[in-house]
């Protein structure tokens, strides 16, 4: 039933509520997430736990690349600042034993494609590597390779309830506190049981919105830092033209609340997946060449520091999943 009384608040209550919270936010400050590539600190401030940023791009646009590179720093900002803390992975996309595949090549000095076949020439380099990687705080909800009958069905409620095994100290026994969690992605998450019920075009829609709802949710309650991966629209309504593509807003794929319960947005575009690689194309009277490691990066929403809508240029390193601004376009 409806209590009126929990959504109506005089004026000294919600005085005394906001003091609270900015108090609250001082004490949170040390734990925010920062961004990931440290020239951008200054424009993109720290997202304290509680707080949604969302990383949207259309396919292979390198959504799950920029993921596993901002996560990859969060765990460094964990053991540079000696917080006992951890950082999850939540994947419907990949095996776990995937995600990790990249970062043990990379850390070894070999190919991933040959790692993961086992064309190996010093298996000594990739002891030490997975040695070093091992003791990092890092947690990953998913599928896995190794234990393929155990594969579960991972719509939210069941992530919901992994995190909380995870925090609650039942995966090794003691208690953790989440810092950080990362979804990849959004759209491709399991029908809840709930949902799957309902049958038509808005099923996922539906679930969409509802996902949202609880990804919101579960950043209060586990008071963690929360960064997903959404899919952006075929179509994109909010890029700035069509030689210039990186999506806006409202281009998240199925849901408006999407954008409207996301604190922050950063969206991701590679030239060379519109234009062909090595092709050239224009925006604001200047021309570029889409290179096939190209990519710009568009602050479309922040709350808390300067205001959103630069872009910044950078190349990908596929290999380390990581960037390095792009010398030839970057302009400070």
């Amino acid at each position: 039933m409806f209590d009126p009384t929990k959504h109506c608040y005089p004026m000294h209550q919600v005085v005394s509520a906001t003091v609270d919270r900015a108090e609250e936010a001082g004490k949170l400050a040390p734990r925010g997430l920062r961004f990931p590539y440290p020239e951008l600190r200054g424009y993109c401030a720290n997202l304290l736990p509680g707080r949604i940023a969302q990383v949207l791009a259309q396919t292979s646009n390198f959504k799950s690349g920029f993921i596993r590179y901002w996560e990859k720093d969060a765990i460094a900002q964990l053991q540079e600042q000696k917080r006992n803390e951890a950082v999850v992975h939540v994947t419907t996309e990949d095996y776990v034993e995937e995600i990790i595949a990249n970062w043990i090549a990379a850390e070894a000095g070999l190919g991933t494609p040959e790692f993961e076949v086992g064309e190996v020439k010093d298996w000594q380099a990739v002891r030490i590597a997975a040695g070093k990687l091992a003791s990092k705080p890092f947690f990953l909800i998913g599928a896995s390779l190794k234990y393929a009958e155990d594969i579960p069905t991972l719509h939210m409620s069941n992530i919901l309830k992994c995190l909380e095994a995870i925090a609650k100290g039942d995966i090794t026994g003691i208690q953790v506190q989440i810092g950080s969690i990362f979804y990849d992605y959004l759209q491709a998450f399991a029908y809840d049981p709930e949902i799957a019920k309902i049958k038509g075009a808005d099923q996922r829609r539906l679930q969409v919105r509802e996902d949202m709802f609880r990804i919101r949710k579960s950043a209060a309650y586990f008071n963690a830092s929360i960064v997903f991966a959404c899919q952006a629209k075929q179509t994109l309504d909010g890029a700035p033209s069509k030689e210039f593509y990186t999506p806006g807003m409202y281009d998240g794929k199925e849901a408006s609340e999407i954008a409207e319960h996301s604190d922050r947005i950063f969206s991701l575009w590679m030239p060379a997946r519109t234009h062909g690689v090595n092709n050239t194309y224009s925006h604001k009277m200047h021309t570029y060449t889409a290179w096939d490691n190209s990519l710009w990066l568009r602050v479309v929403k922040q709350r808390g520091k300067l205001p959103a809508g630069r872009v910044f240029p950078f190349r990908i390193n596929f290999a380390e999943d990581s960037l390095a601004r792009d010398e030839l376009y970057w302009t400070d």
